[in-house]
């Protein structure tokens, strides 16, 4: 028979259990509920004495106040993933965010951990996570990006008290490599815009070119942003592709504003720009895609896709003029080279580019400072040498 418990004590009582044998012996309990009804809610502690379990107690007790202990939880880690991905991220970030985030989730993630119990979940978990992925293949870059999303979420699920540690805080960052960047000098980008002339997309990379507009800004463009007869433009949108539970109205490709307020900015077009965008109106007219929006556009007026961009037409060109493989990502980086080289002070560059500030720029392309430390080097030993014609 269980004694009663004692007053101000909680819920103790004892108990009997029963050995292998078959002989019982007794012990004191003590259990705490953490919520609403009972098992799964609460939790218990034994002891040989009441006195062992009211310390014990006292002791669970403290810790539920800290937010130290949580409610068993039955979810698993891929269950939770979910549910904060609809709750946390897709209401308070951009949708290319939720897209970069689900993405990992569904294909790193989940596959390797997502069944194990959230409460379960140990830093030797995370690990071997990210062991096999690079065993897959994964750059460090992805490595470091899954593990991200994951400490992210975990940091969440101790918000919401359903786990009492971080696994992902014990585990390093993945290591990533730096690969130097690759740009094109002034031949070689010549000899690209050469071999682009019989493209339907010549504009596109002369407009690369000659601005620095990253791809998702280029792609997303649209006419009533270009302005010919002021030869300029203004980015306003960057294009991103959705997939699965991050498309809007099922469409696949949604525009959005740029990150910061630099990235939201006026840029002037040199002459050969103007002219390629006329040309590649015309185009579009003989086409019969004057009704699309955008600047760049598929036969069905349907803003164009990244990868087949690159696949179909970039690498492509880049082979017919003999050039070395380089992402499309780097025109931008071989524009702001360009323009450094040709000594366009580094604020206009990074006005240009849509950089917060021109620290970004500068060290972004410091492989440039030497060279242009090099010329003010020349220019000022010309002015001091100079002397005044009597």
């Amino acid at each position: 028979m269980r004694s009663r418990r004692g007053r101000n004590e909680g819920s103790i009582d004892q108990i009997t259990r029963r050995r292998r044998d078959g002989s019982t012996y007794k012990i004191w309990r003590a259990r705490l509920s953490l919520g609403c009804g009972v098992g799964p809610n609460q939790r218990a502690v034994y002891g040989q004495s009441k006195a062992a379990v009211i310390a014990k107690l006292l002791e669970l007790q403290g810790k539920a106040a800290a937010g130290a202990v949580v409610p068993i939880d039955k979810q698993t880690v891929g269950q939770y993933l979910t549910r904060w991905l609809e709750d946390s991220i897709r209401p308070s970030y951009r949708i290319s965010t939720y897209t970069l985030y689900e993405m990992i989730v569904r294909v790193h993630i989940k596959d390797r951990i997502g069944a194990l119990r959230l409460q379960q979940l140990r830093p030797p978990h995370v690990e071997r996570m990210l062991s096999e992925m690079e065993r897959k293949g994964a750059s460090g870059t992805m490595r470091q990006k899954a593990r991200g999303v994951l400490h992210k979420a975990l940091k969440q699920a101790l918000r919401w008290h359903l786990v009492t540690t971080n696994a992902c805080e014990a585990v390093d960052k993945p290591r990533t490599s730096h690969k130097p960047m690759k740009v094109l000098d002034l031949e070689q980008a010549r000899q690209f815009l050469d071999a682009a002339k019989s493209d339907r997309l010549h504009a596109l990379y002369v407009l690369a070119l000659a601005t620095g507009m990253r791809q998702g800004e280029l792609l997303g463009l649209q006419w009533e942003d270009v302005h010919l007869a002021e030869r300029s433009l203004s980015v306003r949108h960057t294009l991103t592709r959705s997939y699965g539970k991050a498309r809007q109205n099922g469409k696949p490709f949604h525009l959005t504003e740029p990150k910061t307020e630099a990235g939201r900015r006026r840029v002037d077009l040199p002459d050969v720009a103007v002219h390629e965008l006329k040309e590649h109106r015309a185009r579009m007219l003989a086409e019969g895609l004057c009704t699309s929006p955008f600047v760049f556009c598929g036969i069905d007026g349907n803003p164009l896709v990244k990868g087949n961009v690159v696949n179909r037409s970039f690498r492509p060109i880049l082979e017919r003029a003999g050039l070395p493989i380089i992402r499309f990502h780097d025109l931008r980086h071989t524009a702001a080279t360009l323009m450094l080289k040709c000594n366009v002070h580094p604020k206009i560059v990074q006005s240009m580019l849509g950089h917060a500030n021109v620290a970004i720029t500068l060290s972004t392309y410091s492989h440039v400072l030497p060279t242009m430390q090099r010329e003010a080097a020349d220019k000022l030993d010309a002015i001091l040498k100079a002397r005044p014609s009597n």
